[in-house]
């Protein structure tokens, strides 16, 4: 299983820059890889392993984040609290452009 409490890096399932499906407004939307709790009639079971996805730094999602300067970030899995070390460093408010 991979290490979801490493802050350095995030396993990514899916990475959208700009959707306006996933929260008011204009969101950027990453999906996670990996989910322990694997609720029955989940949309995305597909990313219950732990494998799979990629892993990227997490400073590189950072930047992604912020270089497509969206309303705001929405966090989706697998399970985003299964990966909570690396997202709040993700979510953490950065002083950008468009950041409240």
């Amino acid at each position: 299983m991979f290490s979801t409490s490493d802050p350095a890096a995030v396993r990514v399932g899916r990475f959208v820059e700009r959707t306006v499906a996933e929260g008011p407004g204009e969101r950027t939307a990453i999906w996670v890889q990996g989910c322990s709790i694997r609720c029955e009639g989940c949309f995305n079971p597909h990313l219950w392993a732990f494998r799979g996805g990629t892993v990227v730094p997490t400073a590189a999602v950072i930047a992604r984040v912020l270089a497509a300067g969206t309303e705001g970030l929405t966090l989706l899995g697998g399970e985003p609290f299964d990966h909570a070390a690396p997202l709040a460093a993700v979510a953490r408010p950065r002083a950008a452009p468009g950041c409240r």
